[in-house]
């Protein structure tokens, strides 16, 4: 009986962990777009997002004011990164409202349209809505909702909260602040996640974030 080598091989190698392409998500930001500026502050935020991955369970908190590139970093660039690297992560990304989360979740759905080849990655034709998309072949993916929003029943390996808080009102609103609330005790405690949450709720006084 004669055996196909190759069709061994090819089949053993899509069981072979990828090898992460870039170092750090600045250094894939500054692959597919020119534009990027990495500055001292991102350069920490990177190691700290390098070392979230890397450990068991991970959690980060990113406080600091606006207009660093916190978000740009944590809620775009962050989630690609760890996609090209591993396609079968599930991704939820929320923040204080529906369409600042989902806007995310576009413009990293954009960026693997716009770099399909050097990433790697496609999105599958039948689920690609901005709110919620996965990769073509991978269980791996987007889904993005509101503080309140629908996660419950949602495996999730990592979260990004950005910006949970919007502003002083709804650092003073016991409504939100409840909403807050039940996101943090619908992802902690879940086991083998990650958690990054990003933003300035330290600013307004809240503690309603934190924990998380």
């Amino acid at each position: 009986m004669s055996v196909d080598l190759d069709w061994l091989e090819a089949t053993a190698r899509q069981f072979e962990p990828r090898v992460r392409r870039w170092a750090t998500p600045g250094q894939m930001a500054q692959a597919l777009d020119h534009r990027t500026v990495q500055t001292g502050a991102l350069d920490l935020i990177d190691q700290a997002l390098v070392g979230l991955v890397n450990t068991p369970d991970g959690r980060l908190i990113i406080s600091m004011p606006p207009q660093e590139g916190k978000s740009q970093r944590g809620s775009r660039r962050f989630p690609l990164w760890a996609l090209e690297a591993n396609p079968d992560l599930r991704i939820a990304i929320t923040s204080y409202e529906a369409g600042v989360a989902r806007r995310w979740g576009r413009a990293i759905r954009d960026d693997i349209a716009l770099h399909t080849e050097e990433l790697g990655l496609s999105v599958r034709e039948d689920l690609s809505a901005q709110h919620e998309w996965q990769l073509d072949g991978h269980e791996g993916g987007v889904y993005t909702a509101g503080v309140g929003g629908a996660l419950t029943g949602r495996p999730v390996d990592l979260a990004v909260i950005d910006d949970p808080i919007k502003d002083r009102e709804q650092a003073d609103s016991p409504v939100h602040r409840e909403r807050v609330e039940q996101v943090r005790d619908e992802l902690y405690g879940r086991p083998g996640w990650k958690s990054l949450k990003e933003g300035a709720g330290a600013i307004y006084g809240s503690d309603a974030i934190g924990g998380v």
